[in-house]
């Protein structure tokens, strides 16, 4: 459970603004070849690839440390390993649908209102993994210590559950995203505000003489 929040916490601060961060530049890629879903698929894989590594390091180690069963190392790499790509995948969804491209400081884009509703999304989903995983592992361990019977019907309907959740989180997002990014008013209105800022200052810095005289309301005349 801890580790799925730090998780969530991680792919807050480096997935989800991913998107926002393309700023000025977003509506070159969308006027290239390259597909919205392709864009998000590709920042998904560059982002959770690295955070898989991350998560699978500190379980593994924990858990030859503790010389836990093969049975519990099954359980905690399979649900961490889950759990990650149902982190990255809303973490890239939310950050496509609810993007900040005029955001000047990264640190901002975390905090806004998709990134809460993605800390909420994740927090729902660690709570169900952790939920549906429960009384299968208490039953493994209830067996190993008080050899009590276990019911192998229950336990491949638990982790069926957990595996069905962690997809859906994860495709859900990925292919909702780029039909509402596609939308008209939407993600293009927000690029074109973001091209026109950005022309507006490139603007302003080859005019010298704009920042020169900015307080002057006539602009400077030659000398006759």
């Amino acid at each position: 459970m801890l580790a799925g929040f730090v998780l969530a916490s991680i792919a807050a601060r480096f997935i989800f603004p991913g998107i926002s961060l393309d700023g000025r530049t977003m509506w070159l890629l969308r006027s290239s070849p390259l597909a919205m879903r392709e864009l998000l698929w590709s920042k998904f894989w560059v982002g959770t690839i690295p955070l898989l590594f991350f998560a699978l390091a500190p379980v593994l180690t924990t858990g030859i440390l503790m010389h836990v069963t093969a049975f519990i190392m099954a359980v905690s790499v399979l649900t961490i390993t889950m759990m990650t790509f149902a982190i990255g995948g809303p973490a890239v969804g939310f950050g496509a649908l609810f993007p900040r491209f005029e955001t000047e400081n990264a640190a901002q884009i975390p905090t806004s209102f998709g990134g809460l509703l993605f800390m909420m999304a994740s927090i729902v989903m660690i709570g169900c993994v952790i939920t549906l995983e429960a009384r299968p592992v208490f039953n493994y361990l209830a067996s190993k210590s008080f050899g009590a019977e276990q019911n192998l019907t229950d336990m491949i309907w638990d982790f069926g559950l957990t595996a069905v959740v962690c997809i859906v989180t994860t495709l859900v997002p990925l292919n909702t995203a780029p039909q509402e990014a596609g939308k008209p008013g939407s993600l293009e209105r927000l690029t074109g505000l973001a091209r026109d800022r950005s022309w507006h200052r490139t603007a302003r810095r080859s005019r010298p003489w704009a920042r020169k005289h900015r307080r002057s309301p006539h602009p400077p005349t030659a000398c006759t």
